[in-house]
């Protein structure tokens, strides 16, 4: 009990002093905690290339949550936390919370969603992994957006977190 009191003491004292005392660029404390990047090097990649084009740092911040790098990172993070509350599930209904979660989430936005939650339970059945799952959301995610113009900036921006991800496996 103290150690997880403790573990949670520490992680908010350094996300409170990373975030007022640690010279970050402004766009990475705009981020939720668990949403930015986390290396160093990618952290300063991005922020050379949001500064060589003048991008404000709330848009910059958008457009890395947008990115298809941040949303992997998320549903992994919801699986790992599905896991921990749920640890008798099997994998393929923890990924159906995954999944619905998302959903659900896109649903109180207001903002509609090519599959609901009655489609969950047949979608898993041909899904058999959280990297399967993330593409799966990646690309209804692409298929539910209004068509945008090309963006070789925000392509720059994904490949760089993109290679974040890859760092961690």
């Amino acid at each position: 009990m103290w150690g997880v009191v403790l573990f949670w003491a520490l992680v908010i004292g350094f996300w409170i002093f990373s975030k007022y005392f640690i010279p970050y660029p402004r766009w990475i404390r705009i981020l939720p905690l668990n949403l930015a990047p986390t290396n160093v090097a990618v952290i300063k990649e991005l922020e050379k290339l949001r500064a060589a084009f003048n991008i404000p740092h709330e848009l910059f911040a958008i457009r890395v949550l947008c990115s298809p790098a941040t949303t992997r990172k998320l549903q992994k993070q919801c699986l790992e936390k599905f896991r921990r509350l749920n640890p008798g599930l099997s994998k393929k209904e923890l990924l159906g919370m995954v999944l619905a979660s998302r959903i659900i989430s896109a649903e109180q936005s207001g903002a509609p969603y090519p599959v609901t939650l009655e489609e969950v339970e047949q979608i898993i059945e041909g899904i058999d992994s959280i990297d399967d799952l993330c593409d799966y959301i990646i690309e209804l995610d692409r298929i539910s957006e209004p068509p945008r113009l090309p963006d070789p900036i925000g392509d720059i921006i994904d490949a760089i977190l993109a290679e974040e991800e890859l760092e961690k496996k």
